[in-house]
């Protein structure tokens, strides 16, 4: 009959309830309804304050943005990534949480640091809670870091951007000089890394910046004189930002090389939410599976920059090999089917022949 008392989370509920039955009894029914709301209200903010703010923590050497670096590029940030640290926050953020959460901080608020603060799983935002953000981000700064914020959904507070959030309701915030506000994770860790990348001599590409067919990932260690022959087969493009060169499920066996700009690829989850799969920039390329295996194309390509890029079809190097007789096709075509780094998911290759005077060569089309 009493074994609510034997378990401390039954205990305090039964409690409660033995106080509204006394303040019913001994003074009315509204008095009883007022206890009893009190006394849950003061249980619903133990627990708040009780639970864990922080649903997981990690550093730049663990977590990393979807943009395509150079060797050069990650090998620093193997080397330096701690000073990336990846918060992903979670529950309702008001005086008491967000104020151990700072006691939890406090010793990285006073390193050059960048703190990326996810807050998908944030519920809702006071303004107790923003003025403590506000100080965090003042003391961050003053030692040369930066706190970045990513995924805040309008459920969590009044508008998408913290930094208009801390000028509306935080006394004495001074707008950043850079973008701290993200609508995704993947977006701040990238601005981190590039921020890193920049103190450490390294920063990125400007945003004009040309690499010509020559120096792409691709060709490296390729023949002049495949390139050479490759060339004339190439559509040049040139496209605004928010154009799409292709979309999921369009037919295409084309291969891109971005020569200016940036294109991200895209896994569309929602009419307004995707999750970006990586990020090329001048000097990589994109595309490689359909021009391996013609068909239907697998993510949206979204150029984010606006872009130059050079297109070949793989048709086009079929009537290249179709009427070459010279044995250098052989070369051309193998080399650069090998080049395509694609992960084939068919453990038997299908091979297409294509006659070159007396040679037929396989591509490996899995």
């Amino acid at each position: 009959m009493l074994l609510w008392l034997r378990r401390s989370r039954t205990r305090i509920d039964g409690i409660l309830a033995l106080l509204v039955i006394a303040c019913t009894l001994s003074f009315d029914l509204i008095i009883g309804v007022g206890a009893g709301a009190l006394g849950a209200v003061l249980l619903f903010l133990r627990d708040q304050i009780r639970a864990q703010t922080i649903h997981s923590r990690s550093t730049g050497r663990a977590v990393r943005s979807m943009g395509l670096r150079s060797e050069e590029d990650l090998a620093l940030l193997d080397e330096h990534g701690d000073r990336i640290v990846y918060i992903e926050l979670r529950g309702h953020l008001f005086f008491g949480t967000v104020d151990r959460l700072f006691t939890e901080l406090a010793t990285l608020l006073e390193r050059p640091v960048w703190i990326v603060v996810n807050m998908r799983r944030v519920q809702s935002i006071d303004l107790t809670a923003l003025d403590l953000f506000r100080q965090m981000k003042l003391r961050l700064r003053s030692y040369g870091g930066y706190m970045l914020f990513a995924n805040i959904h309008r459920g969590a507070a009044h508008a998408r951007k913290m930094d208009k959030l801390l000028r509306s309701f935080a006394p004495g915030y001074v707008q950043a000089e850079i973008k701290t506000s993200f609508k995704s994770t993947d977006k701040a860790l990238e601005a981190a890394e590039d921020m890193l990348l920049t103190e450490l001599g390294r920063p990125p590409a400007p945003i004009d910046a040309c690499v010509a067919i020559e120096d792409n990932a691709l060709f490296c260690g390729i023949d002049a004189t495949v390139l050479e022959t490759l060339r004339p087969l190439m559509q040049e493009l040139q496209l605004p930002r928010k154009a799409r060169p292709f979309r999921v499920g369009d037919s295409g066996d084309a291969i891109y090389f971005v020569i200016r700009g940036v294109v991200d690829l895209r896994l569309p989850s929602g009419v307004y939410h995707y999750k970006r799969l990586s990020s090329i920039g001048p000097g990589g390329y994109f595309g490689e599976t359909a021009f391996v295996d013609p068909g239907p194309r697998s993510a949206d390509a979204v150029v984010t920059r606006d872009a130059t890029l050079l297109m070949l079809s793989r048709a086009k190097i079929g009537d290249l090999a179709d009427r070459t007789t010279d044995a250098a096709a052989v070369v051309l075509l193998l080399r650069l089917a090998c080049s395509l780094p694609i992960i084939c998911a068919d453990p038997e290759p299908r091979f297409v022949a294509s006659s070159i005077g007396e040679c037929r060569i396989g591509i490996g089309l899995g």
